[in-house]
């Protein structure tokens, strides 16, 4: 792995790890200081998270200067996507087949975080 790749997915995981950090802190906003349900602060948390990792991954892991809605709902949709299929691993594996979730878990997340990656890095920013 040269520099600039090694460099492009440093920056893609900084980003990631604020987004990841950004989305706890605001699922503890909602629901500590503004008293919103669950299921609320995790849906408001996770809109809010996904605008700032667009913003985030745009403005400085791709630096994109395509067209601003048409790249915001690719990544939307590959969020929305790569978030169904964690769902569907958890329910499949665990569920179904009776997997202790946490190993599941961790390999769902690292799926979806490749993912999200190539989408982003060969669809949404190209």
């Amino acid at each position: 792995m040269n520099y600039k790749t090694f460099k492009h997915l440093f920056l893609y995981g900084i980003v990631g790890v604020l987004t990841t950090l950004l989305a706890i802190f605001l699922y503890w906003l909602f629901t500590r200081k503004f008293y919103l349900g669950v299921v609320s602060s995790s849906a408001l948390s996770w809109v809010l998270a996904v605008i700032f990792s667009f913003w985030a991954n745009r403005k400085f892991v791709f630096f994109s200067h395509g067209p601003l809605f048409h790249e915001f709902y690719l990544f939307v949709m590959a969020r929305i996507s790569t978030g169904l299929m964690d769902l569907a691993i958890m329910y499949i594996f665990v569920d179904l087949l009776n997997f202790y979730d946490m190993p599941v878990k961790i390999i769902s997340n690292i799926l979806v975080i490749i993912l999200n990656y190539v989408a982003a890095k060969l669809v949404i920013f190209k």
